[in-house]
């Protein structure tokens, strides 16, 4: 899949979603995406916050036409360490996916931030799930900053 960088969105997020997290704002931020002309949304697939985006584009793009979601994994073997529960979800949520990208032939070191990179530089917003400086979300973040992206952040 070629992706036009002006209408593609990614999400990223901490793996761990506070007690107090509003779904119903990050529907609201991907309603609004799609309202701006966004059609492809990049999905990390890490548990927490991204499969949380996926379920709920999922659910939105039911609404809409033309609605693309595209897991980019950052290696085969990503879910090997999930819970049983998160695993499940993945590989349900890996069947709803117009596209999958494996960034890395085989976990090492650097294929997270790969991936990050990858759906940052395959976007023009990003939209952050994001309450400390530390962690994958605060690095993808901060190298959305970097290249400019829009950045809608969802508490």
């Amino acid at each position: 899949m070629n992706f036009e960088r002006e209408r593609t969105a990614c999400f990223t997020g901490h793996r761990e979603i506070k007690r107090d997290f509003d779904v119903s704002v990050l529907d609201a931020a991907i309603v609004d995406a799609i309202n701006n002309g966004y059609n492809t949304f990049l999905c990390g697939m890490a548990y927490g916050f991204d499969l949380k985006s996926l379920e709920r584009l999922n659910i939105i793009r039911k609404r809409y036409e033309n609605i693309k979601a595209v897991a980019c994994v950052p290696c085969p073997e990503q879910s090997k360490n999930f819970s049983a529960k998160d695993r499940k979800k993945y590989n349900e949520l890996l069947k709803t996916v117009d596209e999958v990208i494996i960034v890395s032939p085989k976990y090492d070191e650097y294929c997270m931030k790969e991936r990050d990179r990858f759906m940052v530089d395959n976007s023009s917003l990003l939209i952050s799930y994001l309450y400390t400086a530390s962690g994958g979300a605060y690095y993808t973040t901060k190298y959305a900053v970097d290249k400019n992206l829009d950045i809608v952040y969802v508490k």
